[in-house]
């Protein structure tokens, strides 16, 4: 029902409604362009970061009613305080989550030394965390990450003790596929191992941080080996369960 009078404005409901809506910036398309913003964010910090800031942004893109009504919403305060503290939790968790490489980054450098092994049919059945400790070299940040791996050996797979021989300055030993040789003074001595023992390593990965996140620089590793004992104790045997 439309009233006209000497001031009334002769505009039916339906209109000025429409024309509050072309005015009226839109709840959902302020979610999307302010998850756009963060979205680019996450690919800079890191896809964790990412996938949690979307999530937050999905959230308010579900419950976020769009204003159509031409004026401003009555709990607009509220609104506003609620997205800026989800805004707020996606910037501390995104810098948490790129001020250190991540165990499953580090995992998958130590993976690449188990090469060999794994492609023998060696599968990595543990692997932890012993340390670590961030410094700065000449103005980059540098993270050294101190860990533990084990795997299971199958079949023909063989110990290369070079200590004590002509080539141990030059050959560092280690596992080697199994060719069955004696081994000699020169080379120095194989021992082949029975499938089921447990390969160990304990080392130290160099983490440097860049402008496209933390990338590994240098590995270093000592391994061994016990034929009757898990990876746990493994590492005590051996004196690897505690710091130097």
């Amino acid at each position: 029902m439309i009233r006209c009078g000497p001031i009334t404005n002769c505009t039916s409901r339906s209109k000025r409604r429409a024309r509050g809506t072309g005015k009226t910036a839109d709840g959902r398309r302020v979610t999307i362009f302010l998850a756009d913003q963060w979205a680019r964010l996450g690919t800079a910090l890191g896809w964790t970061a990412r996938s949690f800031i979307e999530e937050i942004m999905n959230w308010g893109t579900t419950h976020y009613t769009p204003n159509t009504t031409g004026r401003l919403p009555r709990d607009l305060p509220g609104t506003a305080i609620l997205l800026f503290s989800l805004l707020s939790i996606s910037v501390f968790v995104a810098g948490c989550g790129a001020s250190r490489p991540s165990d499953n980054q580090a995992r998958k450098v130590v993976e690449t030394h188990f090469q060999l092994l794994t492609q023998s049919g060696a599968k990595m059945i543990d692997f932890r965390k012993l340390n670590a400790e961030s410094k700065e070299l000449e103005g980059q940040r540098i993270y050294i990450y101190h860990f533990l791996a084990g795997a299971e050996l199958p079949a023909g797979i063989a110990w290369h003790d070079t200590s004590g021989s002509m080539v141990a300055l030059t050959v560092r030993g280690g596992f080697v596929q199994d060719t069955h040789q004696k081994g000699s003074m020169w080379i120095g001595k194989f021992t082949s191992l029975p499938k089921g023992t447990t390969a160990v390593s304990r080392g130290t990965i160099t983490f440097r941080e860049t402008e496209k996140g933390w990338i590994s620089s240098t590995l270093s590793v000592d391994d061994g080996y016990c034929t009757d004992k898990g990876p746990t104790d493994c590492y005590a045997r051996l004196g690897w369960n505690r710091l130097e």
